[in-house]
């Protein structure tokens, strides 16, 4: 998010270490340690408070009716979920349907929509979701499918000159995408997955058809 120039969490490497304080009488072994790999992101409190504005909580999200988002970052935020092959989010303009996206209200009553909660996203677990229907390019991949599709529907939705500019926020940081991609401490497989995804949503993005 941060390579495209989206506002979100900032995230952080870390080690942690869990070690087992059960009593050494108990039913069970006792005493063992285990150390993962993982990660420190902020809170959307946080990112508020650091960007000068308020987070919203889920009720007042839900409230939202004139939320006036901005139309071209709308679109973009819909291209980074077709990007990251997720589709467990829902986003409109007006903010009346709003699902896994975090709000920030600033003080001059402008608001913020963040993009999150991507667990499900074929990026990061390289499963894809379906969405696209059974007989669409059925010559495709998912992975390439999905994307596809997506972007087909947001070019068709949206604006021209809207879907022109908010694309423009990718296509002109592809390669410090992609180099960010190649050279980020992951496994081959990972890494193979999410170059296929960068790969097929720009294949998408440039295909006019």
């Amino acid at each position: 998010m941060r390579e495209l120039a989206f506002e979100g969490p900032r995230v952080r490497r870390a080690q942690i270490e869990y070690r087992d304080t059960s009593p050494a009488s108990g039913p069970g072994p006792a005493g063992w340690a285990l150390s993962r790999k993982a990660f420190l992101l902020e809170d959307i409190e946080v990112v508020a408070e650091r960007l000068g504005g308020r987070a919203l909580s889920d009720q007042e999200a839900a409230d939202l009716n004139d939320a006036g988002f901005e139309e071209e970052l709308v679109v973009a935020l819909q291209l980074l979920h077709a990007l990251l092959g997720n589709w467990d989010y829902t986003l409109s303009p007006d903010g009346t349907e709003i699902w896994n996206t975090d709000v920030i209200a600033f003080p001059d009553g402008r608001y913020l929509p963040v993009a999150g909660d991507f667990d499900l996203a074929s990026w990061v677990t390289a499963v894809v979701r379906a969405s696209a229907p059974w007989d669409y390019h059925p010559q495709l991949g998912e992975v390439e499918r999905e994307a596809r599709w997506r972007v087909e529907e947001l070019r068709r939705s949206a604006r021209p000159d809207v879907f022109a500019a908010a694309s423009e926020r990718f296509w002109s940081r592809r390669g410090a995408l992609e180099g960010r991609v190649a050279t980020a401490e992951t496994d081959e497989s990972g890494r193979a997955n999410a170059l296929r995804h960068v790969a097929s949503f720009y294949d998408a993005l440039g295909n006019t058809e």
